[in-house]
């Protein structure tokens, strides 16, 4: 008898120790759709609405939606307390930076060029400025940092602080020779001073 039990106590532990194992996997368990991925809903309807002497009228409904299967990864930080704002800023205006850069290729610009002119005549011309409203809200999009780079910091940071660097280390009205591949500022775009005219020639 006492043998029954024992064993019966083994196999209920076996039991619930792949029951546990089980559980563990069916909790990381997850799907990844392809780069690009879609869902779609089409729906198409055919409606008979009469039929006359040698011609037949219907009436037909389409209706579909595509919605986008995107994967968003998200990479965990060993230590959040050790990032500080000023660095999740930065890192949100690099991400601005390279959509901006990515829309001015598709125009015709070369767009790494354009927003590092910007970055540093903003340095050069602006930043000593008047505290107006315009100039607050162009610090909010041009200053990249106030700090200096860690060594862990990506290429495109290095970049983007190397041109406020040398804007605040040129005179103003120079920055175009440090970065001759765009033919227009950004700034006076921004700010107004360049006509329509002026960026199909600079094409």
């Amino acid at each position: 008898m006492s043998y029954a039990l024992i064993s019966l106590f083994l196999v209920i532990c076996c039991c619930k120790i792949n029951d546990v194992h089980l559980q563990g996997l069916l909790d990381r368990q997850y799907t990844i759709f392809p780069k690009g991925s879609t869902f779609s809903v089409q729906i198409c309807m055919t409606i008979q609405m009469g039929i006359a002497p040698g011609s037949i009228f219907t009436n037909a409904v389409n209706w579909g939606v595509n919605y986008p299967l995107e994967i968003k990864e998200k990479k965990e930080m060993t230590n959040d307390t050790d990032v500080s704002d000023e660095t999740m800023v930065r890192r949100e205006r690099r991400s601005l930076f390279k959509k901006i850069e990515k829309l001015f290729f598709h125009m015709g610009y070369d767009g790494r060029h354009c927003i590092l002119r910007a970055l540093c005549e903003y340095s050069s011309e602006i930043n000593l400025g008047k505290k107006t409203i315009v100039n607050e809200l162009l610090r909010v999009f041009f200053r990249y940092t106030t700090e200096t780079l860690m060594r862990y910091e990506s290429r495109e940071d290095r970049l983007y602080h190397q041109a406020q660097i040398n804007g605040e280390l040129s005179r103003p009205g120079t920055c175009f020779d440090l970065y001759p591949k765009c033919h227009f500022s950004l700034l006076n775009l921004l700010l107004g001073y360049h006509s329509p005219e002026i960026l199909l020639n600079s094409l």
